[in-house]
């Protein structure tokens, strides 16, 4: 995705905006860690809150089966507690499809209310996670990016038989057939929309991606006092998609 071309949905515009080739994945990840880090001034991985005071879940990094796990069994944690609604921070640009189906698939069990967040930049297979939420947030410059399934095969082995590759293509599609589904279920996506999305990157910003029933309410992040935070200890991954 990195040099692919891409469309922005913008909520100020009728007609799209075309832009020029995407270089630099890195950049648009910037914003949430400053935010968490620097803006708020979190170190503590977990803090302790108050009885019966809200829990806020931060997760920013890549999505693969490590941070995912990690976001798992931090998040099952707290429903024994008796906690009533969890708030899941998201800031990632994107990772591994299935590993991100099973996260979305576990969220939306949870006997808790959950409540999703974008502060900066939800891409990719990040959108599934950040869907689960019941509740979506996000702050009004944060924006989405909608973009083609991919496959990596740079990891070993290096070499597949005919019918090994027929088996990831099958894997392939049925991550897709599950993912447009889910858009479909979760917001007001028009089908030459989704569609589009098999074309090219197509990024939303806040307003546009409430217009579309990405986003319940667009609006800047207020940490109630007595609330506890727990961030994800992530680590990178070698072949994000």
């Amino acid at each position: 995705m990195d040099t692919a071309t891409g469309r922005i949905v913008d909520s100020e515009r009728k007609s799209p905006v075309l832009t020029s080739r995407i270089s630099r994945r890195s950049a648009l990840l910037r914003g949430t860690a400053a935010m968490l880090f620097a803006g708020w001034g979190i170190r503590a991985q977990t803090a302790r809150a108050e009885n019966n005071a809200e829990h806020y879940v931060v997760f920013e990094g890549p999505i693969n089966d490590t941070n995912t796990s990690r976001l798992m069994s931090i998040i099952s944690t707290l429903i024994p507690k008796g906690l009533n609604e969890v708030h899941l921070v998201v800031g990632t640009g994107g990772g591994n499809i299935p590993d991100a189906l099973l996260t979305y698939g576990f969220l939306c069990a949870l006997p808790a209310k959950l409540t999703t967040y974008n502060l900066s930049t939800v891409a990719s297979a990040g959108t599934i996670i950040y869907l689960a939420g019941e509740k979506r947030i996000a702050a009004p410059n944060a924006f989405f990016r909608f973009h083609h399934v991919t496959q990596n095969f740079s990891k070993p082995p290096t070499s597949m038989t005919l019918d090994e590759f027929t088996d990831e293509k099958t894997s392939l599609a049925m991550s897709l057939e599950r993912l447009e589904q889910i858009y479909r279920e979760r917001t007001s996506l028009k089908s030459e929309q989704i569609e589009e999305f098999r074309q090219h990157a197509v990024f939303f910003d806040a307003a546009a991606a409430h217009n579309a029933g990405i986003v319940h309410e667009v609006a800047a992040l207020r940490i109630p006092p007595g609330a506890a935070m727990t961030v994800v200890n992530t680590v990178p991954t070698e072949t994000p998609r």
